[in-house]
């Protein structure tokens, strides 16, 4: 449009001024002959504007991430609720069927997989994750264990090649004896698998699989510990606890990570009780403990100190460290409250003014 304007005005320039002569001129006009009329002017014609919808816009529909963002809480709220309650939230039901099965969840079947493997043998690796003497030696471990216990333990390994359902059959696996069946699947991201008959689950409940599959089978720990690693880990956890009397409902042991957190909570336990003994500018305020005792139980007896001992019992080393952080904290918040805040809540001297 701008470029039209300037062609229609442009032209020669018009004077500023008018000549003497101009009066006289235009008393004496003489007409203009036909030919020396000029052109008519092309007339501008500028398009109508443009209507603008005033419809207000539509509210974008909602990401999906906030939908991830719900499912990863309520996932971790599952993953918390097992190792300090003990009781998963999602109850795994036979996840080695899984593993056993094709991406659409028809079973596979292929017995040619195990020839040439003897069903004498506790350990069939598919995989190539075990060197032979860790074969044999855990070979005569799960023996010696279905002999104490009558519990049988098998482990089967598998990548590309996979027997599927054709090892309950090759091991004589059923639902009714005691039995457990680990499968290592180096297909996913979690390598450990177990199908854990109905027996063995009132000694080994679900929260006890969950977390040694979590523990033991993620991407970290076999990067850091191996394949192998991974395995051997896994078995000790099963050997122990069917060694020990009653229910196992967590794993026994506890990794570096999970203490670090523990011994986090324990202090932040003491540091509460500390500065609840400090209260009212006195040396020890036992009310005041006691009126903040369910909020430092909770850091120092179930997620520090009780987690420790659910897992390796009173007596151990771990547990001795729990109670040696709380006892810290508590010791240095009480020390350091009066230096940062002063002896607050002594009464005032005579005459003097209250102290806020």
């Amino acid at each position: 449009m701008v470029a039209s304007m300037g062609a229609f005005v442009a032209g020669p320039p018009l004077p500023l001024g008018r000549p003497a002569s101009a009066s006289r001129r235009c008393s004496r006009r003489r007409p203009v002959a036909a030919a020396d009329a000029p052109e008519p002017r092309a007339t501008l014609t500028l398009p109508p504007p443009a209507r603008v919808s005033r419809t207000p816009p539509s509210p974008p529909p909602a990401p999906a991430a906030a939908a991830r963002k719900a499912l990863t809480v309520a996932a971790a709220a599952a993953t918390v609720a097992a190792v300090v309650v003990g009781t998963p939230l999602v109850t795994p039901v036979a996840p080695a069927a899984a593993a056993l099965t094709h991406e659409r969840g028809v079973s596979f079947n292929e017995p040619a997989a195990l020839d040439g493997y003897d069903p004498a043998s506790a350990v069939v690796d598919l995989a190539g994750c075990l060197a032979r003497g860790q074969e044999r030696a855990l070979t005569k471990d799960l023996n010696a264990l279905e002999a104490a216990t009558g519990v049988r333990v098998r482990i089967l390994t598998q990548n590309t090649v996979t027997p599927g359902v054709a090892i309950r059959d090759f091991w004589g696996l059923n639902a009714t004896d005691a039995s457990i069946l680990m499968v290592v699947d180096l297909r996913g991201g979690n390598i450990l698998n177990f199908s854990v008959s109905d027996p063995v689950l009132k000694k080994l409940p679900d929260s006890f699989w969950l977390e040694t599959t979590n523990r033991y089978g993620n991407l970290f720990y076999v990067k850091d510990k191996g394949q192998d690693g991974a395995i051997l880990a896994a078995v000790e956890s099963i050997k122990t606890c069917l060694n020990r009397e009653g229910v196992c409902r967590v794993t026994p042991g506890i990794g570096g990570d999970q203490l670090a957190v523990t011994l986090a909570c324990s202090a932040v336990g003491g540091a509460v009780a500390g500065a609840a003994a400090r209260t009212g500018g006195k040396r020890f305020n036992g009310p005041w403990v006691l009126l903040f005792a369910p909020l430092w139980g909770i850091f120092f007896v179930s997620f520090g100190v009780g987690t420790v001992a659910a897992r390796e019992g009173l007596a151990s080393l771990d547990v001795g460290k729990e109670v040696a952080a709380f006892a810290t904290a508590a010791a240095a918040t009480w020390w350091w409250v009066p230096k940062r805040f002063g002896e607050g809540g002594k009464a005032a001297p005579e005459g003097g003014d209250d102290l806020l």
